[in-house]
């Protein structure tokens, strides 16, 4: 990722990182998973033929913003706009100027975890968030699907829109599920992305969506 292109998730890592790295990256703005975007991007494949203007809000029925739980560590971003939690099992890694992230890895070398915070980029917004994030993904996956999406989301400290995510690495055959919010405080606008492959998403989701809810603007 370099000029506008930088993604909250960088292609540092290959396999999920490659993928989840650029959905953390932000690309051109905030975090950006690889993926395609609906509505004539081809290799998308929407969760309705109504692309993000469908009522995708159900999927975020689980989400309730609550303290950092106990054991985690913090990061914070450079330009103080917020704070991002994430489990002991997670190390910190590269990522670009002015971003924080983390991942863990598997036995294999995959990515069980990725996450991601960077400064808002670009002209992402609360209103335009889930047509945003999907458009970034198409110049990183072959295929995104859209899970879920929602707006006026309450974290501590702030308001978000997130959308949740599928799909598969351009680097490799691997699929991936991402959270993407992009969360604005009283300091500024930052996203976070979230993502673990589809393979792990059972046995991840717990701590993803932890991190998701814990993550807090200033």
């Amino acid at each position: 990722m370099t000029g506008l292109r930088r993604c909250h998730a960088v292609r540092a890592a290959g396999g999920l990182m490659a993928v989840a790295l650029l959905a953390a990256t932000g690309c051109s703005a905030t975090g950006a998973a690889p993926g395609g975007v609906p509505g004539g991007v081809p290799g998308h494949r929407s969760a309705a033929s109504s692309g993000p203007s469908a009522d995708h809000t159900s999927g975020f029925g689980w989400f309730v913003p609550r303290a950092v739980p106990t054991g985690w560590r913090q990061a914070g971003l450079p330009d103080l706009t917020a704070v991002m939690a994430y489990p002991p099992s997670a190390r910190p890694i590269q990522a670009d100027t002015g971003a924080v992230a983390v991942a863990q890895r598997g036995a294999q070398g995959d990515f069980l975890l990725y996450l991601n915070a960077t400064p808002k980029q670009g002209a992402e917004s609360l209103a335009n968030w889930a047509t945003f994030r999907l458009a970034h993904q198409a110049d990183e996956a072959s295929s995104v699907t859209l899970v879920a999406s929602a707006t006026g989301l309450m974290f501590t400290r702030g308001r978000g829109s997130c959308v949740m995510d599928d799909y598969t690495s351009r680097h490799g055959p691997r699929a991936y599920r991402e959270i993407a919010c992009f969360v604005a405080g009283k300091r500024g606008s930052s996203v976070l992305v979230a993502a673990t492959s589809r393979e792990h998403w059972s046995a991840e989701r717990a701590t993803v969506q932890a991190a998701v809810e814990s993550y807090t603007p200033r």
